[in-house]
């Protein structure tokens, strides 16, 4: 049981990063009037495909996360197509922990990480469709014929929280714990359901007393890769920020970094808290040690040029932007903010090309953005100052 919800959770760390570079499906077609340069169009459409197709699901998953790479949830949707799109797989998965180790599912795994680091406090509602599937696998009955109500409390609590009923799933995650009290992916769970009904300090309790209980397994036991002690500080961190407590959420990013110097994403967060609060020389830094950690991730570079740009350093940020761009050529407003940096250094041709590519490029929620660059077109074509 703990296997299934902590690959359920989690899935693996950084170490199989890159593993998922070689799927590369077709574009999906979309519905007639559909936005195709919209990730949200994509996303939508994937999760109406994902019961009866997955496979195209997964297609629109991987498309929407090339759109924009920003986004969680396409990434951790993505996980959950692939997962079920095979049942037999599926069940030997959860069963059999050398497939879990081999290379198809450490790429799949991979996906979970991605997707927590963007936003750890990710309402993972899908999990119901995994556990659905598992068992209509191992039992052979439908997924409709399944009984949860006979299911222990852990199992009624998932489906519970991805119907969004997330006072009783938070009800019958502490009968699981009750019953299992050292098994904190319960906690993990319960933690998330807090969140979502904006129940901060008590994320943030459930949060601390996972990591209490890492802390004191570390001696003892081998720990896995899903127990990543900087994952939780960093969701601790989070849950913080959401809360409005500063000081404890830039507390618990530097536990992370303490738990995992390579912990980019920590840096990335500081960055952010640093620069709501004001102060853009300690946001440029942060930020400055999260691309220098990992510097193949588009949207991180997006964020560090972005706030280059807004501090008038455009020599910096066009480095940053441009970069961003070939990783994620499809990425409409790293384009814009490129185009921006191009104008602000009065790169007239190289600025009108990049609008140009960026209203080919823009959605329908970038209409302002969109007439912004075309007054910028026609101006620098003029002869216009930036």
């Amino acid at each position: 049981m703990r296997c299934l919800v902590a690959t359920l959770l989690i899935g693996l760390t950084s170490s199989s990063l890159g593993a998922q570079k070689a799927y590369n499906p077709n574009r999906p077609r979309l519905p007639a009037g559909a936005d195709t340069n919209s990730a949200q169009s994509y996303y939508a459409w994937g999760l109406n495909q994902l019961n009866r197709n997955p496979d195209q699901a997964a297609a629109a998953f991987h498309w929407a996360t090339r759109i924009d790479p920003s986004m969680a949830g396409p990434l951790y949707a993505k996980r959950v197509a692939l997962l079920v799109s095979n049942g037999p797989w599926l069940e030997r998965y959860f069963e059999n922990r050398n497939v879990r180790k081999g290379k198809e599912a450490r790429a799949i795994d991979t996906l979970q990480y991605e997707a927590l680091i963007r936003n750890p406090l990710l309402n993972q509602q899908l999990n119901r469709i995994i556990l659905e599937k598992y068992f209509e696998q191992v039992t052979g009955l439908m997924a409709t014929q399944i009984r949860w109500d006979q299911a222990d409390p852990a199992q009624i609590a998932w489906v519970a929280h991805s119907d969004g009923d997330y006072a009783r799933a938070i009800d019958l995650y502490a009968k699981a714990i009750k019953a299992k009290p050292k098994d904190y992916d319960f906690r993990v769970s319960r933690a998330l359901a807090f969140v979502q009904l904006s129940r901060y300090d008590s994320a943030a309790a459930e949060l601390q007393l996972v990591l209490d209980e890492l802390r004191k397994r570390d001696a003892r036991d081998l720990i896995y890769a899903y127990d990543s002690k900087a994952l939780y500080e960093y969701s601790l961190g989070m849950v913080y920020v959401r809360a409005g407590n500063i000081e404890k959420a830039r507390e618990a990013l530097g536990r992370a970094l303490t738990e995992d110097l390579a912990f980019y994403m920590a840096h990335a967060a500081l960055g952010d808290v640093a620069y709501a609060q004001k102060d853009t020389a300690t946001a440029l830094q942060e930020l400055e040690l999260a691309v220098q950690l990992r510097g193949d991730d588009a949207a991180l570079r997006w964020r560090y040029g972005a706030v280059l740009l807004e501090s008038r350093r455009f020599a910096d940020a066009e480095v940053h932007l441009a970069k961003a761009v070939e990783l994620a050529p499809f990425f409409a407003v790293a384009r814009y903010a490129l185009a921006r940096t191009l104008d602000g250094a009065g790169k007239k041709t190289e600025a009108v090309a990049e609008y140009s590519a960026f209203i080919g490029r823009a959605s329908r929620e970038l209409d302002e953005q969109v007439a912004h660059a075309r007054n910028r077109v026609n101006a620098l074509k003029a002869g216009s100052e930036p």
